[in-house]
């Protein structure tokens, strides 16, 4: 999985993990990569989109919530 954000004249870090991650692990990926604090600032809370494969992690109710919580996603 690889996660980051890019924009014209703007990238962010990006995150990069080798191994399957369960949806408890994509969430604390997500928390810990800090996307929303370094986005937040820039664009406006929430001002942006994640857009994200459909693999099963990514598609519980509880991984939706979070990235409800912080702003729109397409999958």
């Amino acid at each position: 999985m690889v996660l980051g954000a890019i924009r014209y004249h703007f990238k962010s870090k990006l995150v990069l993990c080798v191994k399957y991650e369960n949806e408890i692990e994509y969430r604390d990926i997500f928390i810990k990569s800090g996307i929303c604090e370094t986005l937040d600032p820039i664009f406006g809370p929430g001002n942006y989109i994640y857009i994200q494969e459909r693999a099963t992690s990514h598609t519980t109710n509880n991984s939706k919530l979070l990235l409800q919580k912080h702003g729109s996603f397409l999958h």
